[in-house]
């Protein structure tokens, strides 16, 4: 039974290969960029992750590259690679800082170092920035509907 398992399991791994390495190894941005927006509509985080690192560099001095970013930056959220969505939250709002969505992406790094923040007997770092995030937000977006009063949770 276990070996029935186990060949099943590495026939649909190999099967999930061929169709990643063909998108991976196309010449062809457009093609790649609508797989990666495929694989984000279906909430296929790591490939949707992998194929717009891969095309980001077709996108960079165009105007999709905005819309390809803050999906990219959203890839890492889902996945729950929090520092890694932090920083590309950050960089989002600094290549965009006028952008309709830099309220949410302000919004997003404070979050996110509020879902850091570890117990109390541990370091606090992530704590003080959570803090210090959310008030700056707080301060600078007062109308937001982001600004709550029930628990983010």
């Amino acid at each position: 039974m276990r070996f029935v398992i186990a060949v099943f399991l590495v026939a649909s791994l190999v099967s999930c290969g061929p169709g990643m390495n063909k998108i991976l190894k196309s010449k062809d941005p457009a093609f790649k960029l609508k797989m990666a927006d495929q694989f984000y509509a279906k909430k296929k985080w790591m490939k949707a992750y992998t194929v717009y690192e891969d095309v980001i560099p077709y996108y960079k001095t165009t105007p999709q590259f905005q819309d390809i970013y803050y999906k990219y930056a959203y890839t890492t959220f889902n996945q729950k690679d929090y520092a890694n969505a932090e920083n590309l939250f950050k960089t989002f709002l600094e290549s965009f800082p006028n952008s309709p969505r830099a309220e949410e992406m302000e919004y997003m790094r404070a979050y996110i170092f509020y879902l850091q923040s570890p117990k109390a007997e541990l370091d606090q770092t992530n704590t003080y920035k959570a803090i210090s995030n959310l008030q700056t937000f707080v301060n600078t977006h007062p109308q937001s509907v982001r600004n709550r009063s029930q628990p983010l949770h």
